[in-house]
């Protein structure tokens, strides 16, 4: 079993030519927020994947920092849309990335927020009554305004036919 996974260091443009092989699927889950380039990122990502894989894609979503802004009482900081720290991760346009994935021949097939509500609350509120957040959760993560809102957007994708 331990033969079942092989590690390897490169940057998401330089795996096509490192791996050498095509895969069922592709996860890429918080990353993109942390590239200097994540749509070149995306486009490199679809050669990797074989014909009928899908590409499971997460990233840091920009409405909901707008909203986190907001609800802190940081209007100045809503309005401006950057990260408060130069080393914090840079919060994505769904917009941009559904275009990039366009771009690359992908096609969204499934949208679902991740953590709509948990980072408003208050402290002990999440830990408190996990399970019933984990239900309110799951009930309203596909659901538009909530998915849209989420800390993370998570888009399941296929090539376009």
């Amino acid at each position: 079993m331990a033969d079942a996974v092989r590690l390897v260091r490169a940057a998401i443009q330089e795996l096509d030519g490192v791996l050498g092989e095509r895969f069922d699927v592709i996860t890429c889950h918080a990353v993109l927020e942390w590239l200097a380039g994540p749509a070149a990122a995306v486009a490199a990502l679809v050669p990797l994947l074989k014909p009928d894989g899908p590409l499971s894609l997460m990233f840091y979503n920009r409405n909901a920092a707008v909203l986190k802004r907001v609800l802190r009482g940081d209007f100045a900081g809503a309005l401006e849309e950057r990260p408060a720290d130069a080393a914090a991760p840079v919060p994505l346009d769904e917009r941009d990335v559904t275009r990039w994935l366009e771009e690359a021949g992908l096609t969204v097939v499934s949208k679902a927020g991740i953590r709509i509500f948990h980072d408003h609350l208050p402290e002990g509120v999440a830990r408190d009554r996990l399970d019933e957040l984990l239900a309110v959760e799951k009930e309203f993560r596909k659901r538009e305004p909530f998915a849209s809102l989420a800390q993370h957007v998570h888009l399941v994708c296929r090539r376009a036919t």
